[in-house]
């Protein structure tokens, strides 16, 4: 039964590249619902394509190659057509035409990163470097709070923290530290304590902040996870 179903991993693979591709094309005529249920989508397509293809035993080179391609378009092309979308609304008219086009450098960085990432066996627990679907979802916050409607723009901070996390998100998809998996590894105290600590941290700076300090959330998450490769291993 299993070498029949041995196709629908590298299916999971290319609806995911669809989704991420339709989703860039409709960037401005889907709602921010809509948009961000289609991230949600392809975020579900990329754990379950790996999960199923190591259930029905068909890894193989084809289907870890169409998972970075697919990646590119939806956690790469994606974000970076986002950030261009928020840097175009919060920067001023006379400057937003030219330095918008910035946020594309997101999806060379995402390709760079995932080209490292097939190439080096270390990274399959934790990540050097800020894994591409993890700045997705970074994008897709900013960009789900800069279009709602209590955005007002023309605002110098508002203006100067997406450029700040537009730098911040280009560096950190090849940075040379460890950040760890935000999968579960083990329901142990000693596993789950830092992640719960990156959990409440993130959670306190998009509720009790505001779109302007959201760019506090990679710092954080490379501090916790110092933090975290620190501490000694149990004896």
């Amino acid at each position: 039964m299993k070498h029949r179903l041995r196709w629908l991993p590298n299916a999971l693979t290319l609806g995911n590249a669809t989704l991420g591709g339709l989703t860039v094309a409709h960037l401005d005529t889907w709602t921010e619902i809509q948009v961000v249920l289609a991230i949600g989508v392809c975020l579900l397509l990329d754990f379950f394509d790996g999960a199923l293809a190591r259930l029905l035993n068909a890894s193989g080179p084809l289907g870890k190659q169409l998972d970075s391609l697919a990646d590119v378009i939806s956690f790469g092309f994606l974000p970076a057509a986002m950030s261009v979308q928020v840097l175009e609304q919060v920067l001023p008219v006379e400057l937003a035409p030219q330095v918008s086009y910035l946020g594309w450098l997101i999806l060379p960085a995402s390709a760079l990163r995932l080209g490292r990432f097939n190439l080096d066996e270390d990274q399959r627990q934790d990540f050097k470097g800020l894994p591409t679907p993890a700045n997705a979802l970074f994008w897709a916050l900013l960009w789900w709070n800069f279009n709602s409607p209590n955005f007002i723009p023309g605002q110098t901070l508002m203006a100067w923290s997406a450029l700040l996390a537009l730098a911040l998100s280009v560096y950190f998809l090849n940075a040379p530290f460890w950040l760890f998996s935000l999968k579960s590894v083990g329901l142990t105290w000693k596993n789950m304590r830092f992640r719960l600590l990156f959990l409440a941290v993130g959670l306190g700076i998009v509720i009790l902040g505001n779109p302007n300090w959201f760019w506090l959330l990679l710092p954080a998450y490379a501090l916790i996870s110092y933090l975290h490769f620190r501490q000694k291993p149990e004896s």
